[in-house]
């Protein structure tokens, strides 16, 4: 086979594999879904600079095609890394790699496979506009209020704002899929660039740093388009371009061009050697066991200790993820993002400066912090849940007499202790916030409260949620594209205002007004049940996934009496949802 054939072959494998996976599927009727809700709300389209023009006009096709890069960012994780780890999973690698083919070729063909699938994603936004003239038709929205499709617009946000970061962006996730072997190492990157994003949106737009160097770093281009469409009038709302400044071509360079110069050197590079000898680094040694003397033969099993199991299962899953330096280097990123926000949009602020107490910088690092960590836990826990994923690991797992809730148990805990510690981030900086600029205002009380009542139980209840998705839904690119898209919508559920009432607002932190002179006193009841109504949906959340999770091949059994200990966390989830939500109703409601 010549190399061109080659090539086309690989990439006509590599996009039908793409199409049957389901996830163009979903991300299109989600997007599409999204748009057309976001439409119908008037203070929403008000809130983007929309209130005189049509729901349709460039300006919102610009801002909505780069804002919902958030959600695009890891599906394009996940459809540029299965090149580099389908041969893996079915054991087929070396079979593959010791044929006698160009392996240049073969590389390119997947490479533009999935590049063609990545950009059939990114035009999910543009068809979503294209029917939007469906919403007046069914009166949703006024018929003047959407007008005849702008088809330059279209083009030009398809062609020059998300194909270009489609590819670049996805040269980069398809080399560290080739060096890791592993779908951390993507994750990882599209977790980066949301801190590009929100240091470019947070730290150098809203502080009036650099807008150069905001609209360069900005990976998704929403500064950039932002910048432009605040200063538009009407008219130019309705029917003009983005134009394209340096800040524009240096950003396409920077996340277009350089990607894809380094990808093709690094294929040139490439050898079956590199690639054989490459494996992910998904698991931690344990520490050498000491040898003793005094051993004694075991005797006959009496009973089985599933719960010290349990125990082991749990703390091997924290040291998984806790003892690498990856995760730490995330956390203190977050910091710093953290830090630099409260300092630009408070003390630095350009009206005056502001006394950093925990009542005004909490809301606003909590704000500025939510959307970034609620990403990172759907990722986390899509590669916490599919870590033995592996071909033969899995069915050796499933063979033993353990019960089937023991893995899932052992995680949750692993991801539930991972998101209280990312929940304390805010804080954290907060308390380093005043340290700096004024230490008079600490008040680390003040701040674990907030923590502990106010933002750690919606980051659990995304958690538990996420957990439930991996467990229903057997594979692993669906559950991951959905967990996203799912944390895409509860993100931005306050923004839409689709779901008002408290108690149903999941994923999204309570509306308290802080004051240091009133404390906690006024709210402590309130933000307790509504705290204790999220943990107990988390507790029913999890025990329900632990029972409809299968073993193996085996069809899901919803109900199985052999597992008290999944029906007792069910069991008391549902009597503490049942008893805290008629507290949150009296609170609320009477």
């Amino acid at each position: 086979m010549n190399t061109f054939a080659l090539l086309l072959r690989e990439a006509w494998v590599e996009v039908r594999a793409g199409l049957r996976s389901g996830i163009p599927l979903l991300v299109f009727l989600g997007l599409t879904g999204y748009l057309l809700m976001s439409l119908t709300n008037a203070d929403y389209v008000q809130k983007m600079g929309a209130s005189d023009i049509a729901r349709n006009a460039p300006s919102l096709i610009y801002l909505m095609s780069c804002g919902c890069m958030f959600f695009l960012f890891f599906a394009w994780a996940w459809v540029f890394a299965q090149p580099a780890l389908r041969d893996r999973k079915a054991q087929l690698e070396e079979v593959l790699l010791a044929l006698p083919l160009s392996l240049p070729a073969l590389l390119w063909g997947r490479f533009i496979g999935a590049a063609l699938v990545g950009g059939l994603l990114a035009s999910a936004l543009i068809v979503g506009f294209l029917v939007s003239p469906v919403l007046g038709w069914l009166g949703w929205v006024p018929a003047a209020s959407i007008g005849a499709p702008v088809w330059s617009a279209l083009a030009f946000a398809w062609v020059a704002l998300l194909l270009p970061v489609s590819t670049g962006i996805g040269a980069l996730y398809y080399l560290l899929a080739l060096r890791s072997r592993g779908l951390a190492a993507p994750f990882a990157l599209a977790t980066v660039l949301m801190l590009l994003w929100m240091f470019a949106a947070v730290v150098l737009k809203g502080g009036h740093i650099n807008p150069l160097l905001a609209a360069s770093l900005d990976p998704s281009l929403f500064t950039f388009a932002q910048a432009q469409v605040e200063t538009w009038s009407a008219a130019q709302k309705s029917q003009s371009l983005l134009a394209l400044t340096p800040g524009f071509w240096l950003n396409r360079a920077l996340w277009c061009v350089l990607p894809l110069l380094v990808l093709a050197v690094v294929l040139a590079r490439t050898t079956r050697q590199g690639l054989m000898g490459r494996r992910s680094g998904a698991v931690l040694a344990e520490p050498p066991m000491l040898r003793s003397r005094d051993v004694q033969l075991p005797g006959p099993l009496t009973a089985s200790r599933w719960t010290h199991a349990l125990w082991h299962e749990a703390r091997w899953q924290v040291r998984q993820l806790f003892a690498r330096r990856i995760w730490w280097v995330a956390l203190g990123l977050l910091l710093v993002m953290g830090v630099l926000s409260g300092f630009v949009h408070g003390v630095w602020h350009a009206r005056g400066p502001m006394v950093p107490r925990a009542d005004l910088t909490l809301p606003l690092l909590s704000s500025a912090l939510f959307l970034v960590i609620a990403f990172i836990i759907a990722a986390l826990v899509g590669l916490v849940c599919r870590r033995d994923d592996v071909e033969g690991l899995g069915a050796m797992l499933q063979a033993t007499p353990a019960p089937t809730w023991l893995r899932l148990f052992g995680r949750t805990a692993c991801v539930l202790l991972a998101t209280l510690t990312l929940a304390l981030v805010p804080g954290i900086a907060s308390l380093l916030i005043s340290a700096i600029a004024a230490p008079d205002s600490l008040a680390p009380g003040f701040v674990l409260v907030y923590q502990a009542l106010v933002f750690a139980p919606p980051l659990l209840e995304l958690a538990a949620l996420t957990v439930l998705l991996h467990a229903l839904i057997r594979r692993s690119g669906l559950a991951y594209a959905t967990s996203m898209l799912l944390t895409f919508f509860l993100v931005l559920n306050h923004e839409l205002g689709l779901v008002s009432y408290p108690a149903y607002a999941m994923g999204i932190p309570a509306h308290v007004a802080l004051s240091q002179l009133a404390g906690w006193a006024p709210w402590l009841p309130y933000l307790g049940t509504l705290a204790g109504w999220k943990l107990a949906g988390c507790a029913v959340m999890v025990g329900v996934a632990a029972l409809v999770l299968p073993r193996g091949p085996e069809r899901r059994r919803f109900a199985d009496v052999r597992q008290p200990l999944p029906l007792g966390v069910l069991a008391l989830g549902a009597l503490s949802l049942l008893g805290s939500g008629v507290a949150l109703h009296h609170h609320l409601v009477e």
